[in-house]
């Protein structure tokens, strides 16, 4: 399983209008202006991190889970996480780095396992 990165205030926009809704899990590559400020993950799929989509206006934006940073404005993502619906989305559109309850919970249950393992004498 990856595991989750995260980095400070990153964002960008999409530089392409999405004009699919594929089935949840669906995986596509998106163009965004700038794949600078997200943790770089590359391509091996050992770590990944969610991001929202969607305008500020929408308060269900999709989640999609950021599986792979193939250069400065390219990214392959994992369409409609944590049972987000999938949606269209427009040039220009938020891309934001974001902390999922998803990614959250993945983060306590290791944690919980951590501690386990320690109280066990692992």
């Amino acid at each position: 399983m990856p595991t989750e990165v995260w980095a400070n205030n990153a964002a960008s926009t999409l530089s392409a209008a999405i004009t699919t809704t594929p089935a949840a899990g669906t995986v596509e590559t998106w163009s965004v202006a700038s794949t600078s400020s997200f943790p770089q993950i590359g391509t091996a799929a050992t770590e990944q991190f969610h991001a929202t989509v969607g305008p500020l206006s929408d308060l269900s934006p999709e989640i999609v889970i950021c599986l792979a940073i193939n250069s400065a404005t390219s990214v392959n993502v994992s369409r409609g996480a944590e049972g987000s619906t999938v949606k269209t989305h427009a040039l220009g559109d938020p891309f934001t780095h974001t902390v999922s309850a998803g990614a959250l919970g993945a983060l306590r249950d290791a944690a919980s396992n951590a501690e386990a393992f320690y109280w066990m004498g692992g």
